[in-house]
């Protein structure tokens, strides 16, 4: 039973990349991406107020600039994979951020892969005074 339960979870845990994120009208987050020998997907969780993740879509950040729209005033989680694969190997590499919108505000995420160093910067800024202020990736959970 206990083998049946971890295969089903490991089989579902391997789908998340396969659903489209169900995007906002309201584009809030612009994210960068840049990857030397690799491509970039975003994934994106929903967290309740336990921290308890929700998948909710993936995004191939194909192109040098997408823009995303996430639900204002609820923590989301973004978890940014970048993939390579070589003559005889595939590699993968995941990093997450943690993100709570606030409504009329911008956010900007920088994500980058370049001879091994991978990096992901966030930002937010106030649409008004055009402030911005680099936020902690980490989050709260």
């Amino acid at each position: 039973m206990k083998v049946s339960v971890l295969l089903a979870f490991v089989l579902l845990a391997g789908c998340d990349s396969g659903k489209p994120y169900p995007d906002l009208p309201e584009k809030n987050l612009r994210v960068q991406a840049g990857s030397t020998g690799g491509t970039v997907v975003m994934s994106v969780y929903r967290l309740d107020p336990r921290c308890v993740p929700e998948y909710e879509g993936s995004v191939e950040l194909e192109q040098p600039v997408v823009h995303i729209g996430l639900p204002a005033d609820r923590r989301s989680r973004l978890v940014f994979e970048f993939r390579s694969s070589g003559l005889l190997d595939r590699t993968s590499i995941k990093k997450e951020v943690e993100l709570l919108p606030r409504a009329g505000f911008r956010y900007d995420a920088r994500v980058s892969y370049k001879d091994g160093v991978y990096a992901v910067g966030l930002r937010e800024i106030e649409p008004r005074s055009g402030l911005v202020r680099d936020l902690d990736p980490r989050g709260g959970c």
